[in-house]
């Protein structure tokens, strides 16, 4: 289906202080070859000084500007509840468009009413190597990016249908956003903040009866981990496992997270069927946090309530 001047596109950027990246990631959008997009940029805790900066040399911006941090999933929020535009694009500020994104995702998304997400082939910074080539379901219930940390030689050149869109650079159709909401304004789960948030909105998509497809002429440039993956690992045999990297506040948002997702989106027959590859996984996770940092099961003890809460919420 061609497109029409009609299909506007909301971008949607969340910044924290004032990420150096973002003026990169602004450039490459007021680059694109498809023009009809507006720009909102939500500002977590943001540098004053900065924050005037972006604005002098981006003056067609609308900023959302939090006197905190609110974490990704609630600013990201924020900023589509304002979008104006039929299809949303949500950026970390850590990406960078090809000059053509726009219009390849636009062209994807309008082959099928029932395509609500779009996952363009995603590349390291330097281009090198897969980011993502669309997001996928492991069977240890864990989001799973399509071909990262491989060499990109045109194996994933394949236009098709994916599980979902990598939460970093995801192109969405606002209709769907609203279709699968939590409650009003709540498209990513405001209990999230970071970690599994683009795993459970794609989940719930599917289970909704939504599509999600990938095009491969749609390129962006992410260096994964910018501003999550802070702390280097004790041991070498770790440095492979991005949890290792995280700060400890950042691996509890993550195991609370991770199993919110599974009680909120899994059957029971799915359960039971990856028990053992969920089950490995997790062990492999709590070994590592007995070893070397028990604190953070002690924390943990306190996100139980949620989970519970969580649980009895999702079974009614």
């Amino acid at each position: 289906m061609a497109m029409h001047d009609n299909d506007s596109v909301s971008v949607v950027i969340v910044d924290w202080r004032s990420n150096k990246l973002l003026k990169n990631c602004l450039n490459s959008v007021f680059l694109q070859t498809y023009r009809n997009f507006e720009i909102i940029l939500v500002e977590n805790e943001p540098l004053d000084s900065f924050l005037r900066e972006i604005l002098s040399s981006f003056p067609q911006l609308r900023i959302i500007a939090n006197k905190k941090n609110f974490f990704y999933s609630f600013a990201q929020n924020q900023g589509i509840k304002e979008a104006k535009g039929e299809f949303v694009l949500s950026l970390n500020n850590d990406i960078i468009l090809d000059r053509n994104f726009l219009k390849e995702v636009l062209n994807t998304i309008k082959m099928d009413r029932k395509i609500g997400i779009v996952s363009g082939k995603i590349l390291s910074y330097k281009g090198e190597f897969i980011d993502s080539t669309g997001q996928f379901l492991s069977r240890m219930r864990k989001p799973l990016e399509r071909g990262h940390r491989e060499k990109d030689i045109g194996q994933f050149d394949t236009p098709g249908f994916v599980f979902g869109a990598c939460g970093a650079c995801a192109f969405y159709r606002k209709e769907m956003l609203e279709a699968i909401r939590i409650e009003d304004g709540e498209y990513f789960d405001n209990n999230y903040g970071l970690f599994y948030e683009d795993l459970d909105l794609n989940w719930r998509a599917q289970l909704a009866g939504w599509k999600a497809y990938y095009n491969p002429k749609a390129i962006g440039y992410h260096l994964r981990g910018s501003s999550a993956k802070v702390n280097q690992p004790k041991f070498r045999i770790f440095k492979r496992f991005e949890f290792c990297y995280l700060l400890p506040e950042h691996k509890l948002m993550l195991l609370k997270n991770r199993y919110a997702t599974i009680i909120k989106n899994e059957t029971t027959q799915g359960f039971l069927r990856n028990f053992f590859f969920i089950f490995i996984y997790d062990l492999s996770i709590w070994a590592y946090l007995l070893l070397f940092e028990p604190s953070i099961i002690l924390r943990f003890r306190k996100e139980v309530k949620y989970l519970l809460s969580v649980f009895r919420k999702e079974r009614r």
